[in-house]
């Protein structure tokens, strides 16, 4: 049994693997931290009439970072419905991938310190994305993966 750390090996003959759900799914919700946040700070957008927020993150309702998990593991299901099973085991060089993910999680950080004074978002942005990336870098590092 593999931990959360772990990157779960896919059997590829099969045509979806649950982790890829789950983690592509939190994966854009965390990256969604960082997003809807800056987004209503600079006008693009705003919630109205929510009752529950995140923690440090009074403009998000927690109902949007829910959704998008669903909706993240929506879309890696079609992705895996559609993409074929040959492709999937190919494509970018994971250290390209980790190192883009990186970059967005430095920079979302960066930007929300430093231009638009969100702490918070910062904060649980930082925690909710490097949960998901650190592993991903110590593998990577590691040759591992």
């Amino acid at each position: 049994q593999k931990t959360a750390y772990e990157i779960k090996e896919c059997d590829w003959s099969s045509d979806v693997c649950s982790s890829d759900l789950f983690f592509g799914g939190l994966g854009l919700a965390a990256w969604d931290l960082f997003l809807d946040p800056v987004m209503v700070k600079i006008g693009y957008w705003e919630w109205r009439a929510f009752s529950k927020s995140l923690p440090l993150v009074p403009a998000l309702p927690i109902s949007n970072t829910f959704g998008w998990l669903l909706s993240g593991m929506a879309l890696m299901g079609i992705l895996n419905y559609f993409l074929p099973k040959e492709r999937r085991k190919g494509g970018l060089d994971f250290k390209l991938i980790v190192l883009l993910l990186s970059w967005n999680w430095v920079f979302q950080l960066l930007v929300n310190i430093f231009l638009f004074q969100n702490y918070g978002v910062a904060l649980i942005g930082g925690i909710g994305f490097g949960i998901l990336l650190i592993p991903l870098v110590y593998k990577s590092l590691l040759g591992d993966v």
